[in-house]
């Protein structure tokens, strides 16, 4: 019990560095206060709650008008069909099998609570980038980067359709790809306010988008010590 309270805390923390707001409860009265009092966008529930069967609580939850709505995520052991059944039964959305990896996380979440769900993750980082390299010196950019693109921030946007070349200096390993102008954006503009342009790689050496992915995941889990092995 001990143990899967540790693992939801760990859980708590890489759901922060995707940029969600959490509160975390280790018992279902905290819980129940807590939701009373800010009706979550999400929750991401265990088996094994100190005072309370957690089916229980799942169901007193959806028999209170002002709860009723709120969507679960349940927290199973490995591999175990039996529980994956109740708790679909019971309400929930989804079910993670423990040890859960941070991409089935992500895109379990983001399938939840996003009315347009992302399926790669993406995070926010300073590094530096060569743009068009046979002309452009190396800047060192504001960015949100997934293995499938990135948001550059930039004073001067190119135009949508615009192809661009890039080099991305990934901790030192130098990133070449050829990416496209989706969408640009104004100051004030998008989440961040920020002038920019959303890219899409339209070429990538397969080796050059497994090392993205490998630097978002080592960068979210960057501090962080699960109690239980990722898969």
């Amino acid at each position: 019990m001990d143990g899967d309270i540790r693992y939801g805390g760990y859980l708590a923390k890489i759901l922060k560095r995707f940029d969600y707001q959490i509160y975390t409860a280790t018992t279902a009265r905290e819980a129940l206060e807590s939701v009373i009092t800010v009706v979550p966008s999400l929750v991401i529930l265990s088996l094994n709650l100190k005072d309370m069967d957690s089916f229980k609580f799942m169901q007193g939850l959806k028999k209170n008008p002002m709860t009723a709505g709120i969507p679960f995520i349940m927290l199973t052991r490995q591999d175990d069909q039996r529980e994956e059944t109740k708790s679909f039964l019971s309400g929930a959305l989804d079910c993670l099998s423990v040890p859960v990896s941070v991409e089935r996380l992500y895109r379990s979440v983001q399938t939840v609570v996003e009315t347009t769900p992302r399926t790669d993750i993406r995070i926010r980082m300073l590094l530096p980038v060569k743009i068009n390299k046979t002309t452009d010196a190396e800047r060192t950019c504001m960015l949100d980067i997934s293995e499938r693109g990135l948001f550059l921030a930039s004073s001067e946007p190119s135009a949508v359709s615009t192809s661009l070349n890039l080099l991305i200096n990934l901790n030192g390993r130098l990133i070449p790809a050829e990416a496209v102008v989706l969408h640009k954006n104004e100051n004030g503009e998008g989440p961040y306010l920020q002038a920019g342009m959303g890219l899409q790689f339209i070429k990538i050496s397969p080796p050059d988008r497994a090392a993205i992915q490998q630097f978002i995941k080592e960068e979210i889990l960057r501090g962080i010590s699960p109690d239980i092995p990722l898969q």
